[in-house]
Parts: C-alpha cells; structure tokens; sequence
C-alpha cells in the first residue's frame, strides 16, 4: 500500500498489480480518515468529550469491521467488483439509513433533553449541539445497521451461496 507514491500506484494499476484485496486497504484507510475529518468532537466550536472520543473510536471500529466484512461477503460468492459494490450498494442504503438516523436522532434528543433529563452536553446555545448519551448509542446502532445491511446486499450481488434467493434458479422460479 503506497500513502505517498501516486506514480508507482498508477504503475500498478497499469501493470495489473492492485487486487480487490488491496483495494480493500485504501477503501478501509479511506473510511477512517473521513471518519476523522468529519466528527464534530474535531472542530473547533465542539467541546471536548471523553464520551465522544469513546464515540469516535467505536464508529471508526465498527465502520472497519463492517467493511472488512463485507468484503468477506463478496469473497464467498464471485469474489469480483468488491469497492464497486460497495460504492453503489452503499448509496440507497446510506440514503435509506440517513433518513431512519433523522428520525431516530429526532427521538433521540426527545429522550435526551425530557425523559433523561440531561439535556445536551453543553449548555451554551448553538446551531449544532452537542450529541446526547441516546444520540451516541443511535449513532452506533445506525452504523451497525448501515454495514449490516450494505453486506447483505454485496453477498447477494455476489451470488453468495449463504444469501436467500439469491441463486440463478430461484430469480427464474
């Protein structure tokens, strides 16, 4: 794996040396610095957190693991076009599990500010506010639905013997 060397990278990709096993590297180093880039605990307006450190960390954890796995799911059947399934599958799915995260976040800061009690972490008004203890775990359970979901649908893609109805003879049944 090159993190500086575009050229001898480009030379690979012209000689045929990247695998879908290789690729995997970039895609899974790919989604951890995005994750790292895009955390509101890493901006300046945002509080320091040990909850969302905590918080960072695990999505970071469960986004590798669910790339890894899904990776796995796409090796048990045709083993082919992994980081392009992956990149359209996880479209529809994202939007589909963006809105439910809406929704849930909605419900979330309901519970967070009325039934917990506790409010936001900062007190201080903003136009983003800080998560709450339930928007964390939402957060969490959402990801893991995201990965859940997106490899179910590679290893269908994939011809996946472990997926349902997923084999030739029962798409013509």
């Amino acid at each position: 794996m090159y993190l500086w060397k575009t050229k001898k990278l480009i030379a690979d990709f012209q000689e045929n040396r990247v695998s879908e096993k290789e690729t995997l590297k970039y895609l899974v180093f790919l989604i951890v610095i995005a994750s790292l880039l895009t955390n509101p605990i890493l901006s300046f307006s945002e509080k320091y957190s040990h909850l969302g450190l905590l918080n960072l960390a695990l999505i970071i954890f469960i986004s590798v693991v669910g790339t890894v796995y899904s990776f796995k799911e796409n090796s048990k059947g045709d083993n082919i076009q992994f980081v392009t399934r992956f990149t359209c599958l996880g479209v529809p799915i994202g939007i589909k599990i963006f809105l439910l995260a809406i929704l849930l976040g909605i419900l979330g800061a309901f519970i967070d500010k009325t039934i917990i009690g506790n409010g936001f972490e900062n007190s201080e008004p903003s136009i983003m506010p800080t998560i709450g203890v339930t928007g964390r775990i939402i957060s969490i359970a959402v990801c893991v639905l995201y990965y859940y979901c997106l490899s179910k649908a590679i290893g269908e893609v994939a011809g996946n013997k472990n997926e349902p109805n997923n084999s030739l003879e029962n798409r013509r049944a």
